[in-house]
């Protein structure tokens, strides 16, 4: 570049930064516009047109403006970190729905002290005064970040207008991340259109904090050759995630370009990861617990998807019918709960426990139903109506509240159980996240509240609130005869972990916030959670639906698994992690705690954000806390124990988060 050119750049920077700062004034002059306008509008009319109801407003926004920091009529605290800041329920609820009276109802106090102060005073301002000084963009991301979980789309868009004016070329893609994970769309749409003018000015350190699977997303929209970019921005994790989705076609690239795609991979060094790498974590989750969010699914993957060898009426008994092995039969192919379970009398509606021994192999000695849940059923015993057995709230002795377990499952016995199955509604708090377009599965959470849902940062963080689905009470995904159906909700809002870490998943803990509450039922009920730990060697178990296949893959029926593993000192799973590829100087972060470790027991049936639940309280209770959350691991198989998300180390921050939302904490509570 000449002298001249290089002056000509200069200028031209110069003169696009008086345009920003010139654009800064004119939206800070807006907005004391639009705060005056409003006001005018308050107080026009006369008194006598109105009945002095304009007069009324200006006086009630004058007073409002002058409670900020007042304990005058408080009646509601805000308890930071260093500080507790006097409010007021009215002016909250006038602010957003999110603090209504039935949220707030009898609620002292708030706890926010996962936000900054500044931010909090900033806030606590806008919401009394309108007024917002956004003194630098650090203060506006936050503040961005409070107003989209409280529901404050007027200070949404004042943040998201600000940040549109500073944006520039090395904050493109802090700001990127933040309104994806917000929903800003302008601001995402601006910063997306930076980027892709500036690509080749940005560099390794620019995508340093961007999480692999947000990265792997952003590289295949806009570039043709995402491993290329992978391999030039040092980020093995996306490299991993390109090769693992182009697997076929990768190879079908020009000599000349493979062979520097795969010359730039060797130089990496997967087999001893620094610290500062923090061991390809996320390649750790993918092969481990089978956790790749951006995989497309199949058409016919979807878990609400039917298989059977022939296509059959859901309600209509199969007469006569065909097994899968050829052989025929004279008895009916029903479910379960259309075949009376006594021989020689009528079973009345709720008057028995369950239906007897449901044998879910599928071999070469059938006759059996194509269905996990059909059975053959002679003609004097098939009914035409749902036989329900006693609800579990109206049998004697049956423990109540969080984390009870059905142990063995809910209207029958399994047998021919080769994969760990469970039971169905065995453990009715796992429930399953699914893709909004096609019901693809992705990773799995736990109830702790009839409208939230604790799971993995790692599974939800490279997804918007409307792309996904919680669905509560399946089991079997190959079919939706089971006699208690399933429930699916949307999300509101998803909370992560203030303390999560990208790059080696610390603090991997999140709320996802559901549109409406579930129903709770014998199939679906809360965990409890933990306030310690759980002693070494303790038994606890893993649930979820595999790493293999999920919905209508396959000829084996998928249904839910359930791995019983050994919690394993800390300092011992460190060790072991240490004789791995991690290399000796791996340091286990203190979020985690660690389970399994035996040969021979498959620790890779476990889903990310699955839950570890550990038993707790009398044995005859059956009752469990939920210890972990399915995090990442290495091997399958073998004596190295899989990392799990310490919830005990959390239950603090749920617990804030709970009452800040509005929700209580006794529900989980044992």
């Amino acid at each position: 570049m000449g002298r001249n050119e290089g002056s000509s750049v200069q200028q031209l920077e110069k003169h696009l930064e008086l345009l920003k700062d010139e654009y800064s004034k004119q939206q800070r002059c807006y907005a004391e516009l639009q705060r005056k306008y409003n006001e005018i509008v308050a107080t026009s009319g006369s008194e006598e047109s109105s009945g002095g109801l304009s007069n009324l407003v200006s006086r009630l926004s004058l007073t409002v403006a002058s409670l900020f920091g007042s304990q005058t009529y408080a009646d509601i605290y805000i308890r930071t970190q260093a500080k507790v800041f006097p409010a007021h329920k009215i002016v909250l609820h006038t602010r957003s729905e999110k603090w209504g009276g039935d949220v707030l109802g009898s609620i002292q106090e708030l706890d926010w002290r996962d936000l900054n102060e500044e931010v909090v005073v900033a806030l606590l301002r806008w919401i009394y005064t309108d007024l917002v000084d956004l003194q630098h963009d650090g203060l506006a991301l936050d503040l961005l970040r409070a107003a989209h979980r409280f529901g404050l789309p007027s200070l949404l868009g004042l943040c998201e207008r600000a940040l549109v004016a500073s944006v520039g070329v090395r904050s493109c893609i802090r700001f990127y991340c933040v309104a994806k994970e917000v929903g800003a769309s302008t601001l995402l749409e601006y910063c997306s259109g930076i980027i892709s003018t500036h690509w080749d000015d940005l560099s390794t350190q620019d995508f340093e904090h961007m999480s692999g699977p947000l990265l792997f997303e952003m590289l295949r929209s806009k570039t043709k050759y995402p491993l290329h970019t992978a391999v030039r921005l040092l980020r093995e994790d996306v490299v991993c995630l390109c090769i693992q989705e182009n697997n076929d076609t990768i190879w079908m690239m020009d000599y000349k370009n493979l062979l520097v795609a795969m010359c730039a991979i060797l130089t990496f060094d997967f087999s001893t990861p620094t610290p500062q790498q923090n061991i390809n974590a996320q390649k750790n989750i993918e092969e481990i617990f089978n956790t790749n969010t951006n995989r497309p699914a199949s058409q016919n993957s979807g878990i609400g998807f039917v298989v059977t060898p022939e296509p059959i009426d859901p309600i209509s008994p199969q007469k006569e019918f065909n097994s899968i092995s050829g052989k025929t039969t004279s008895c009916n192919c029903v479910p379960y709960y259309k075949c009376d379970p006594s021989t020689n009398s009528v079973t009345e509606d709720e008057s028995f426990d369950g239906f007897g021994v449901i044998d879910i192999r599928f071999n070469a000695d059938d006759p059996i139903c194509p269905a996990s849940v059909d059975v053959c059923c002679a003609d004097n015993r098939t009914r035409n109506v749902t036989l329900n057995p006693t609800p579990l709230t109206q049998r004697p002795n049956q423990p109540r509240g969080c984390g009870v377990r059905n142990t063995g499952g809910l209207d029958f016995t399994l047998s021919g159980v080769t994969q760990n199955e469970a039971g169905f509604g065995e453990f009715p708090w796992t429930v399953a996240l699914l893709h909004s377009g096609n019901l693809s599965y992705f990773c799995a959470g736990s109830l702790i509240h009839q409208q939230v849902v604790l799971t993995a940062v790692h599974c939800v963080e490279a997804h918007g609130t409307e792309t996904f689905i919680v669905r509560a009470g399946e089991w079997d995904t190959q079919t939706t005869k089971e006699r208690l159906p399933y429930q699916e909700r949307t999300s509101q809002t998803v909370i992560r972990h203030p303390q999560y870490k990208s790059r080696n998943i610390a603090n991997d803990f999140a709320l996802i916030i559901l549109s409406d509450p579930l129903i709770l039922d014998d199939h679906i009920n809360v965990i409890c959670l933990p306030k310690q730990e759980p002693e070494p060697s303790t038994t606890c178990f893993s649930t979820g639906w595999g790493k293999d296949v999920f919905g209508s893959v396959g000829k084996y029926s998928v249904i839910m698994k359930r791995v019983p593993l050994p919690i394993v000192a800390f300092n011992f799973c460190q060790a072991q992690l240490r004789n791995t590829r991690l290399g000796p100087k791996f340091a286990l972060d203190r979020s985690f705690i660690c389970a399994g470790g035996q040969r021979g027991i498959d620790t890779c049936q476990g889903d990310g954000g699955a839950p570890l639940v550990c038993p707790i309280g009398t044995k005859s209770e059956n009752r469990y806390q939920q210890n972990g959350i399915v995090a990442w691991g290495i091997g399958c198989n073998d004596e190295v124990p899989a990392a799990y998300a310490n919830v005990a180390l959390a239950r603090d921050w749920i617990d804030q988060q709970m009452l800040a939302n509005g929700f209580g904490t006794d529900v989980y509570t044992a």
